[in-house]
């Protein structure tokens, strides 16, 4: 604290009037060298999910520069070598970022890779194999996960005969689906008569819809076309095809509804209690 000023006083660093205590008076400050560079350590989905994606999740060891880190330093393959365009990289905290992009939704294995050129607050390169020597491609990150999801399709109506009137059919898919995607105008029902009025699409709580529709009593076979522009929570189309391409007019449902289906009944005959004589014709 021996440091003298114009004044002809030495330093007092605690402002106590005292000039040139030692230790109070001493002036310190930490410096911190950083050689090493940042490594990812997670990522979220890691795995395999059953839903479709629009983001991944990373974390790394250390903070990092965000300015650093730009959609051009991450590449994600699909299953159909594809590389989708990647959107954003969203900071969530110092060292954990969001990856986003158009909704993922084939099956099969995806390849992420991220860097080398991503660098921590002190201007450190990625390192992901810890040999010291920064940016290297060997440092680039790399990683594989899977989707395997379920296609959306209708996998359940009831009923398909109905003996009296056609007010109303129940449809269960085969995953959640966003409700919000299925009103009454995804719905055809065509008959002896042409199209028959649909009123309403109604959740009913259990995961089954009910339709409902204007009184339907005249007898026959009518056609129930479902879709294809509903979706699952993740904003993917039907595929009742299964093939992998959602949305396509091949996509939607179609089932037979009877309505009248019970078939006639015979309710009098012509000829009743003993008859006398041979008989030859009864009505």
């Amino acid at each position: 604290p021996n440091v003298i000023g114009q004044s002809g006083f030495a330093m007092d660093q605690d402002r106590d009037g005292l000039a040139g205590e030692n230790g109070e008076d001493v002036f310190e400050y930490l410096l911190r060298v950083d050689r090493t560079g940042p490594r990812l350590v997670s990522q979220s989905p890691s795995r395999s999910v059953t839903t479709a994606i629009r983001s991944i999740d990373v974390s790394f060891n250390e903070a990092i520069d965000a300015a650093t880190f730009t959609p051009n330093d991450v590449t994600l393959i699909n299953p159909d070598d594809v590389a989708p365009q990647i959107l954003s990289v969203t900071q969530l905290s110092d060292s954990e970022f969001r990856i986003g992009f158009d909704v993922q939704f084939l099956n099969g294995d995806y390849q992420l890779s991220i860097g080398p050129n991503v660098a921590d607050e002190f201007g450190n390169l990625l390192d992901q194999n810890a040999n010291g020597a920064q940016g290297e491609i060997e440092d680039i990150y790399s990683s594989t996960f899977s989707i395997e999801r379920e296609s959306l399709v209708v996998s359940n109506v009831t009923p398909t005969i109905i003996p009296g009137a056609l007010e109303f059919v129940d449809v269960d898919f085969s995953v959640p689906i966003d409700p919000s995607s299925f009103a009454a105008n995804d719905v055809r029902i065509l008959g002896p008569r042409g199209l028959e009025d649909v009123l309403s699409v109604v959740a009913n709580g259990d995961g089954t819809y009910r339709i409902r529709t204007n009184r339907i009593t005249g007898d026959g076979q009518y056609t129930l076309r479902i879709g294809p522009d509903v979706t699952d929570p993740g904003g993917v189309l039907m595929n009742e095809d299964r093939d992998n391409q959602p949305g396509e007019p091949d996509d939607r449902f179609e089932t037979t509804l009877i309505v009248g289906g019970a078939g006639p009944q015979v309710v009098d005959t012509s000829a009743q209690g003993i008859i006398p004589g041979p008989l030859s014709r009864i009505t």
